[in-house]
């Protein structure tokens, strides 16, 4: 597996290419969008990615198409397959016969051979990996050759390894995630509270205008929009902030997660976010509507907070928070206020 260069009459081309065999589609899953999977039991075929296909031959049809692989051994294309997704643990856009690792290269493969090749391996439906792996040693006393026991000193261990745990278990991915995650926490954190440690600096002013919103006649759902609206913009500010972050360092970013931006904004990755942060902003709304007493006024702050108070205080800080906020004087008197009766 790894980067090869084919030929498509004078064009040059150097795709991720894998030797495989003609199991390998329905084994891990991946789409074939035309031809054959069987094909892949005879020399000298391949099929090619949805991408490279386009790349290659544009609107024509690539299957029967010739390519050379260094410009000297020609494979014909059998099919064309789903571009792979950029979390996969293969990265690909051509799969080749494994009978050419024996025809073109002269290796074999086998339990007495060359062991540099990763094997995949498809259950029955009812067996478990646990059952499969103790009968393993009885196939190595049938096929393994006695040439290629080893001494008493070294021992040769087969085991099963779910495909989805690799990704994370033996790639740089696992590492990556962690070091990201606590970066992302910690920058979490730091923003949670500084925006805790803002509003409650602005606590006296913002109870003094929102007692004289009152004053003036505002309703409690009045007040909630206000504070919805200044929440919004400034959730929009923060995203034209991190848009323009993302497009300055794009490369360095891409590069370190080794995925474009454009994946990691998939519906699925943002659909939990998303869920929260409309659960917290529904919160808000509910708790702005009639019979909330005296604090209904001022719920609208809890928007903000509640969305520090579930990631990082677990309802700690909440409680005093609004209980100051209830009963902080907001400034205003009967002796301030002007009447009119006409």
């Amino acid at each position: 597996m790894g980067s090869t260069t084919f030929f498509y009459e004078d064009i040059r081309f150097e795709p991720g290419t894998i030797w495989a065999d003609n199991s390998f589609f329905e084994t891990l899953g991946f789409t074939l969008l035309s031809g054959h999977s069987q094909q892949l039991g005879i020399a000298d075929q391949l099929f090619i990615s949805e991408w490279l296909a386009k790349r290659m031959f544009g609107a024509e049809n690539p299957v029967g198409k010739v390519l050379k692989f260094d410009k000297n051994h020609p494979y014909t294309v059998q099919g064309v397959f789903k571009d792979i997704p950029e979390n996969c643990h293969l990265q690909f856009d051509v799969v080749a016969s494994f009978e050419n690792i024996k025809t073109q290269f002269g290796c074999n493969a086998g339990w007495n051979r060359d062991d540099s090749y990763m094997g995949y391996v498809r259950l029955v439906a009812g067996s478990t990996p646990e059952v499969v792996e103790k009968k393993i040693p009885d196939l190595l006393t049938i096929y393994q050759d006695e040439q290629f026991s080893l001494d008493e000193t070294e021992q040769i261990i087969y085991y099963l390894e779910p495909v989805s745990a690799y990704h994370l278990k033996y790639d740089s991915s696992g590492r990556v995630i962690l070091v990201l995650s606590v970066l992302g926490l910690i920058i979490l954190v730091v923003a949670a509270m500084n925006y805790i440690l803002i509003s409650l600096s602005s606590l006296p002013l913002r109870t003094i205008s929102v007692g004289i919103h009152k004053c003036n006649g505002a309703s409690a759902g009045s007040i909630f929009r206000i504070f919805l609206s200044e929440t919004c913009l400034l959730v929009l500010a923060a995203l034209l902030v991190g848009i323009l972050l993302l497009s300055a360092f794009r490369t360095h970013i891409e590069g370190l997660l080794e995925a474009s931006v454009y994946s990691l904004f998939t519906f699925s990755n943002l659909l939990w976010p998303g869920m929260i942060i409309g659960l917290i902003f529904f919160y808000g709304r509910i708790s702005s509507g009639p019979g909330t007493g005296r604090c209904s006024g001022y719920s609208g702050l809890s928007v903000g907070y509640y969305s520090s108070i579930l990631l990082e205080t677990g309802f700690v800080i909440h409680p005093d928070h609004r209980s100051f906020i209830c009963g902080f004087i907001i400034g205003c008197g009967h002796q301030s206020i002007s009447y009119d009766y006409s």
